[in-house]
């Protein structure tokens, strides 16, 4: 009897579910609503609103495509979210529409230099900033090529020219200034707030000053043929002050500092994603509880958004771990310091496999097309949904309770595997560090690189008097010194190390290398850095790892996931997110 009461309740449930999504999907938007200008004016203050318009006026066919990829690429792009605009943007550059309207063109150039930029990529900014300089010369276009001059001083600055980089913004201020551009005062807060950063960095504390004051001018100014933006100018204005306050600060001229921070006060409930501008003063003046809410609260926001392996993140996490450090709490700031440190191996891994986010983008421009489609047929799987609810429901009752069972069971299995490969790979460290004292007693004062000429020179010595089984042994001897440096170096972690790489570090070709690994029981090169690899995540995952799956793997070495997700299955018999969660549930 309760399993029937509960049938009919679950079936009851899902029924109006899937009867209030389907009047929620007959919401339409008015027309009056679906314009551009209307989804910039939302950009800021509700950009889930802004996405929507678009999403109607993409089924509705009111704007073109490639116009439309540009407006939802700036949805994105001014929330942070630099990958996602990228799609858009790469899709609209694609578009050969585009190459008949040059200030079109020039501008989705100039939109991509700005994600790279956000994303640290030196490597494709430097490729668009040359490419838009070339195109804004060949069209006579001196505001593109004000854009491109500033990038230019942003590049050198980075790269220690700092007063080359000074002299090119400033030339690009002047040349925007003289430009007609509709866009003109957005590009001018933007370089401004940049230079400021420059003159702030190297103590130019006059200049920084005098820059904060031309800002404040700008953003007094009429924005002409902009869009208009609900909530730029206040979010701009709390921006200054945040800025001014902590540079009078830097400047002894504490008072004044006081007076700015009152002002940042006043507009403090609104446009709260950049509060954590004003945190430095506030720890500095002794807020250090305010600070650190404030930091806390931009932490938890970029993690609600899946967005935990950037620059802001880092900074974050450095300004807690040393604000803990100022308080006495060290137990808080050695678990700061520790996430800062993985944060920035895991940066680190992510610049050097940069060239992999225009194919990303790519991926992800096939996939929104997929979304797009799939959103045009809605009404179509609306009746669908409908009609298979019943066999969906009768189904599910039929399956929950051999899942229910089985769950447990494969959870107990997980949990007891997992335990044996942490107890195993711990095991396996003991080892090597009994192998590496014994090393050290044996040596004396010898260095380990002399260690390893003289067991090598003895070990050729010994072979050629006692054949196979001596080359065995100078095997060893080879591959105990490489796998040595390959786990003091964590050589593994980088996604590009290979086969070459390891000849070159015991001076072997690669007949002999497969050699001494076979001797080692290991099948080939790749089968031992992935073993290496996958050793490394699960001390990862032994942690209280805040990270993602994704996270992970890219931080051992696999930026892959889906081979990630198959090699670490092969190997341990569950998948990561089995482990993770039943290391979890073992430490609860």
């Amino acid at each position: 009897m309760r399993n029937k009461g509960f049938s009919f309740a679950l079936w009851i449930i899902l029924w109006l579910m899937v009867g209030f999504a389907a009047g929620r999907a007959q919401v339409v938007l008015p027309d009056s609503l679906l314009t551009v200008d209307h989804v910039y004016e939302l950009i800021f203050t509700d950009p889930d609103m802004a996405q929507n318009i678009v999403m109607e006026m993409r089924e509705r066919e009111i704007e073109p495509e490639t116009e439309l990829d540009i407006v939802e690429g700036d949805i994105l792009y001014n929330n942070d979210y630099f990958n996602k605009a990228l799609v858009f943007y790469h899709k609209a550059l694609d578009d050969d529409s585009l190459q008949d309207n040059p200030d079109e063109y020039l501008g989705v150039i100039h939109r991509l230099i700005s994600c790279y930029d956000g994303l640290h990529d030196e490597v494709a900014t430097a490729k668009y900033t040359q490419l838009l300089m070339k195109e804004a010369r060949k069209h006579g276009c001196k505001h593109m090529e004000s854009v491109a001059l500033f990038q230019m001083g942003k590049m050198a600055y980075y790269q220690g020219k700092e007063q080359s980089g000074y002299r090119l913004i400033e030339e690009a201020i002047s040349l925007m200034k003289q430009s007609d551009y509709a866009y003109k005062y957005d590009n001018l807060r933007y370089e401004y707030n940049t230079l400021f950063i420059m003159y702030q960095r190297d103590s130019l504390y006059e200049n920084a000053l005098e820059t904060l004051d031309e800002l404040e001018q700008v953003l007094s100014l009429q924005t002409g043929e902009e869009p208009e933006i609900a909530g730029l100018m206040g979010k701009e204005m709390k921006t200054l002050y945040a800025h001014r306050t902590n540079l009078l600060w830097q400047m002894m001229r504490y008072r004044e500092a006081e007076e700015t921070y009152r002002q940042w006060r006043k507009i403090a409930p609104f446009y709260t994603k950049d509060d954590y501008l004003i945190a430095p003063y506030l720890s500095k003046s002794g807020r250090i509880k305010e600070a650190i809410r404030i930091y806390k609260a931009k932490e938890e926001s970029l993690r609600a958004n899946n967005d935990t392996i950037n620059y802001h993140m880092r900074g974050l996490k450095r300004s807690l771990a040393y604000i803990y450090l100022k308080m006495g709490d060290y137990r808080a700031a050695a678990r700061y310091f520790e996430d800062l440190s993985m944060l920035t191996d895991s940066l680190k891994v992510r610049e050097q496999n940069s060239h992999a986010l225009e194919l990303a983008a790519l991926y992800e421009t096939h996939k929104y097309e997929m979304e797009a489609e799939e959103q045009a047929n809605k009404a179509k799987m609306r009746t669908i949904a409908l009609l298979c609810a019943l066999f969906v429901i009768l189904l599910f009752l039929i399956l929950i309770v051999s899942l229910l069972l089985n769950k447990r069971q494969v959870n107990r299995k997980n949990q007891h595997m997992a335990d044996i490969i942490q107890k195993l790979l711990h095991y396996k460290d003991d080892l090597e560090s009994m192998k590496s004292s014994q090393k050290e007693s044996t040596d004396g004062a010898k260095t380990a690189q002399e260690a390893d000429m003289a067991m090598e020179e003895s070990s050729v010595a010994k072979s050629e008097e006692a054949g196979d089984d001596m080359e065995k042994k100078r095997d060893q001897v080879l591959f105990d010194k490489l796998d040595r440096m390959v786990n003091e170096r964590k050589l593994y972690l980088n996604p590009m190390f290979s086969r070459s790489d390891m000849m070159e570090l015991i001076h072997v070709d690669k007949n002999r290398l497969a050699k001494i690994m076979q001797h080692q029981g290991k099948p080939n090169v790749v089968a031992y850095v992935n073993e290496k690899r996958l050793e490394y995540a699960v001390k990862l995952m032994g942690k209280r790892s805040p990270y993602k799956i994704s996270a992970i793997a890219e931080m051992c070495g696999i930026p892959n996931v889906p081979t990630f997700n198959r090699l670490f299955k092969q190997e341990y018999g569950m998948t990561p997110s089995e482990f993770k969660k039943s290391v979890a549930e073992s430490n609860e």
